[in-house]
């Protein structure tokens, strides 16, 4: 290290011949643009908290600045600065400064860290060595014992002061938790992250430690290479990598616009670390500790200080490495060194390790090799791909039971990373390189956390199916079958069941000799599904693609998931039953024969075995009415009626079928089907007979029992909107009818006291498009709707409705008529109802003499009148026809 130095301070009268701070001494050659560049770095400004006006005593607690700036690329400058209180006029703010121009790249005997506290400093009080030269300026106005001395030529700075290995090794345990996270900043920092600088809030003792724990854990180049002050009182000036800083000067972080530039690491006043953090509050956490700075960490903790230097020494790759790779192979060689010794490291730490082992395992012996991967791998699993490559080197030179860890490692690691990295394909490579080390044999201590983490990913729900297949093959391989039972069902039946490509893979691995635990399971699970819901297992068994394992016969207790495997058999012409495509009339009667056969050989089967045959045999496309209906007679029972009548429920549409099943089960099977079907089938058998039965006794109640129907909970839906049109077509019927038709005025009558708004208004609609053509010439049919409207009240709907009908419909056609046809007509309404006949007369003569009167009014006058009894059935009137029989067929 050279010793072109210059002394700094202020001077009553220096070379300049002028009062002030100025260069004392400088030794020859240093040129005065350098000296003006180093001028600008040699400042002291005492901490706030110190006092202003300090006793002699007191200027030993001052902080004390050691720097290495640098200044061109190849020259930097280790400056030493202390505060010596006041000047030669008694002002204090005075401070002495000694500086040292280092060109080129430093030597490797003293790093610049290395001279704090070194006796080769000058401070100005009282240590004059040697009488000055001839000339020279005397310092703080003192005599001449007080001038600065020169280094001799050739002379270096002495480490006689630097922290000692045993010191750094008991200050990195007094900061236990604290100094991985501090080395890491700092090698970032001289990683050239120039957004980035290491503030250290406390003593300058206390950052001139830190500084020497970082460089005496790097390789002297580096070391070097660092610039650092440990005090300023304002760091926000300051070029160097590291920054030391006093507790009361830590604010003038927050003070300038720093935009999260520091990295902050400050201790508590006991010692203890308090919790790091960025001087910018929105900054990012800090990234995680480097494997060098963990290693050299715990290495410093356990007192191996001199195995740091040594390993650093030897491990290093040079300078032309770039420094980031330098820090991971460093921390590769550390961490192999810690472990080596018995020293316990993060997880974290093993991946750096392996890898900085893989390339050197001709340099150590057996012993070595054993120790270190017990370490490596007591502390969790490694990364797998690492642990292989590492693991293939040491089987070349010592076989393979050595790396029976590496391989435990690796599988230890394997189950979660294929979960969180399904697409990384060098994990599968990897799985199977394992699986070819470890078949069903293994140390249980050894694989017990790779079964551990095996557990763990089969339990999680987001594995792909590929790592599925590939975790439940790991599971033979780690003699772990009982998690094929636990976790094949749920994990497989759902791609097995569903039509894609995960199908074959699935039917694959079940198909292989080491799962045959998976496979029960499975085939258990589909058993119960096809009791469940048979038709997607009768899909896989019936496919073309079904696996072979899948139609061998399934176990006696799995009698239903046998009745699928013999059905899907018959289906395929290879049983007694027909094949599929060609079903007749039959087909389903002889399917039903044969599950019901399986379920229950040799007796009557029970009401489970019945409903699950008949879900067998329509399944995929459930039963037509026909096919219900055949296997209803043939098959009388609750289970056959409750599906007839689940089909007549859950029609989608009306149909003649479905009206005809709904009549078969009213007739014959009324006892036989639920109650909860029967509203429904009811209404639909009660509608059918609407539209296909002629008026007649009783008919009446038929529509009373459709009107409640109807406006129950089974006139929901496509069924009861077709309901609904035929009870309005009943009602309306504007087809043979005569004014003394009592039937159809009773069944009328049953309609207008139930109807709805919707109803009534659906029955307005009709009658004003379908009756005026009816009714224009026609007196019998005038007489008829007069006697029908006038006289028959109902619901608050019907009354709303019945007004308009009269004077829109009614009273045109009555007023269209000839006077003649008009009195037939009165006539024909005065045979059956005498009063109705006279207030309809008196009602249109008001019309034609311009003195209409509501029809409310007129009829909460009168009221309606009422129904004769139905046993007193008067003879048609004269002219009226018998009403002709309506509906299809007749």
């Amino acid at each position: 290290m050279s010793t072109a130095e210059a002394h700094y301070t202020s001077v009553e009268s220096g070379p300049t011949g002028a009062p002030g701070f100025q260069f004392v001494h400088a030794s020859p050659g240093l040129r005065p643009a350098l000296l003006r560049r180093i001028e600008r770095h040699l400042s002291y400004e005492p901490p706030p908290a110190m006092p202003v006006r300090p006793a002699p005593a007191e200027l030993a607690d001052f902080p004390i600045t050691l720097s290495h700036t640098r200044l061109t690329n190849d020259t930097t400058v280790l400056s030493h600065i202390v505060y010596v209180g006041r000047d030669h006029t008694g002002r204090y703010g005075n401070f002495y400064a000694h500086a040292l121009v280092l060109p080129g790249a430093p030597g490797t005997a003293v790093l610049p860290i290395d001279t704090w506290g070194s006796s080769f400093w000058r401070t100005g009080a009282h240590d004059a060595d040697t009488a000055p030269p001839a000339g020279a300026a005397t310092t703080a106005g003192a005599g001449p014992a007080d001038r600065p001395r020169t280094s001799p030529p050739g002379g270096r700075p002495r480490p006689d002061g630097a922290p000692s290995t045993q010191r750094l090794a008991a200050f990195t345990r007094r900061h236990r938790g604290r100094a991985a996270a501090v080395l890491t900043d700092i090698l970032h920092a001289l990683d050239g992250d120039a957004d980035r600088q290491v503030v250290l809030v406390g003593s300058s003792t206390e950052a001139a430690h830190w500084i020497a724990l970082a460089c005496r854990s790097l390789p002297a180049d580096l070391a070097g290479r660092l610039t650092f002050t440990t005090y300023t009182r304002r760091p926000d000036l300051s070029p160097h990598h590291v920054i030391g800083v006093t507790e009361d000067c830590a604010p003038a972080l927050t003070d300038a616009a720093s935009g999260g530039r520091y990295r902050v690491h400050r201790s508590g006043a006991d010692g203890d670390p308090d919790v790091d953090h960025d001087a910018d509050p929105d900054a990012d956490p800090g990234a995680e500790p480097l494997t060098w700075a963990v290693a050299a960490t715990a290495l410093w903790e356990a007192g191996r200080g001199a195995l740091v230097g040594e390993t650093v020494a030897a491990g290093d790759q040079g300078a032309g490495v770039p420094v980031a790779r330098r820090a991971r192979d460093l921390g590769g060689a550390l961490a192999c060194a810690a472990l080596a010794e018995g020293i316990e490291l993060p997880a974290g730490a093993g991946p750096d390790a392996v890898a900085w082992c893989r390339d050197r395992v001709d340099e150590r012996s057996r012993a070595w090799w054993a120790s270190l991967l017990a370490a490596l791998t007591a502390r969790g699993p490694l990364r797998p791909e690492a642990a292989r490559d590492l693991a293939t080197a040491l089987e070349r030179r010592f076989g393979p039971d050595l790396t029976a860890p590496l391989v435990a490692a690796a599988l230890g690691a394997l189950p979660r990373l294929l979960v969180d990295e399904p697409d990384n394909a060098d994990l599968r490579e990897v799985l199977r390189w394992a699986r070819t080390r470890f078949r069903a044999a293994g140390d249980d201590r050894v694989l017990r956390p790779a079964r551990r983490a095996l557990h763990e990913a089969l339990a999680r729900d987001d594995a792909p199916l590929h790592v599925l297949l590939e975790l439940l093959r790991l599971s033979d391989v780690l003699v772990q079958p009982h998690l094929q039972e636990d976790h094949a069902a749920r994990l497989l039946i759902p791609p097995l069941l569903s039509d894609g490509p995960g199908r074959a893979a699935v039917g694959e691995l079940l198909g292989e000799p080491g799962q045959a635990r998976s496979r029960s399971a499975v085939l258990r699970a589909l058993d119960t599904r096809a009791r469940d819901e048979p038709g997607p297992v009768l899909d896989l068994v019936g496919g073309p693609d079904a696996p072979a394992w899948l139609l061998d016969p399934s176990p006696p207790p799995l009698r239903a998931l046998r009745a699928v495997q013999r059905l899907a058999a018959a289906r395929r012409g290879t049983g007694p039953a027909r094949a599929r495509n060609a079903r007749s009339a039959d087909t389903d009667l002889v399917e039903f024969a044969l599950v019901t056969d399986t379920l229950t050989p040799g007796t009557e089967p029970d009401g489970a075995s019945v409903r699950l045959a008949l879900r067998l045999v329509w399944a995929g496309h459930g039963p037509d009415t026909g096919g219900a209906a055949r296997m209803l007679r043939a098959h009388p029972r609750p289970e056959t009626a409750e599906a007839a009548s689940a089909l007549v429920a859950g029609a989608e549409r009306p149909h003649r079928r479905i009206t005809a099943l709904a009549d078969l089960l009213m007739d014959h099977y009324l006892d036989l089907f639920p109650p909860r079907h029967r509203p429904v089938v009811e209404l639909v058998a009660l509608t059918g007979r609407l539209r296909e039965v002629g008026r007649g006794s009783g008919t009446d109640r038929v529509v009373r029992r459709h009107m409640e129907l109807l406006l129950s909970r089974a006139g929901r839906g496509p069924l009861g909107q077709d309901a609904a049109r035929a009870v309005v077509e009943r009602v309306l019927d504007p087809h043979g009818f005569a004014a003394d038709d009592r039937v159809f005025a009773l069944e009328f009558a049953e309609f207008a006291a139930r109807a709805t708004p919707e109803l009534a208004a659906a029955y307005a609609r009709r009658a004003r498009s379908e009756l005026p053509p009816v009714l224009r010439g026609d007196y019998r049919m005038c007489a008829a709707h007069a006697w029908l409207w006038w006289s028959r009240g109902g619901s608050p709907a019907w009354e709303a409705e019945r007004g308009a009908l009269l004077d829109r419909v009614l009273a045109p056609a009555l007023r269209a008529l000839r006077p003649a046809l008009r009195r037939d007509a009165f006539s024909l309404i005065g045979a059956v109802a005498p009063d109705t006949a006279e207030q309809v007369r008196s009602w249109m003569q008001d019309r034609a003499h311009g003195r209409p009167h509501g029809i409310g009014t007129l009829l909460s006058r009168v009221g309606p009148a009422p129904v004769r009894a139905r046993t007193d059935r008067s003879a048609r009137p004269v002219g009226s026809e018998p009403r002709p029989p309506r509906g299809p067929g007749r």
